[in-house]
């Protein structure tokens, strides 16, 4: 089963009800990276317990590409979008490789900016990791 999220709805406003707020910032390509976050991110969840963090991943440049490849990778995806993590692609990177919203994996939102969302957050308390 897949999560509901609206496939074009920009990233969602922080909940400052989470004791835990972590936006992680993904610009590499290689899917070892993609595969080691996509483990950190699982790990800090049952760490952390699902309701106590939100968790937010931003994919630009060549991070992007985690969030268009299909088959297993998607499913991790899947998966933690189901227990709450939340996929956030740039909006610049996809014209800039003329894609769209379309060719994301489902579920995956979007931002004008990635670093802008970035910085946003971070202004905001949240935690910055990068991958």
């Amino acid at each position: 089963m897949t999560a509901s999220i609206p496939r074009k709805a920009s990233a969602p406003e922080a909940d400052s009800a989470s004791a835990h707020r972590v936006v992680w910032q993904l610009v590499d390509g290689e899917a070892g990276v993609h595969e080691r976050l996509l483990r950190q991110a699982a790990n800090l969840l049952a760490d952390l317990r699902p309701a106590d963090v939100q968790i937010e991943v931003v994919a630009h440049g060549a991070g992007l590409d985690l969030l268009l490849t299909p088959g297993r990778i998607a499913d991790l995806v899947h998966d933690l979008q189901e227990l709450g993590v939340v996929f956030v692609a740039c909006d610049n990177t996809l014209r800039s490789r003329g894609l769209t919203a379309v060719d994301l994996v489902e579920g995956v939102r979007t931002t004008p900016s990635g670093v802008g969302h970035l910085v946003r957050r971070q202004q905001v308390g949240w935690s910055y990791l990068r991958a």
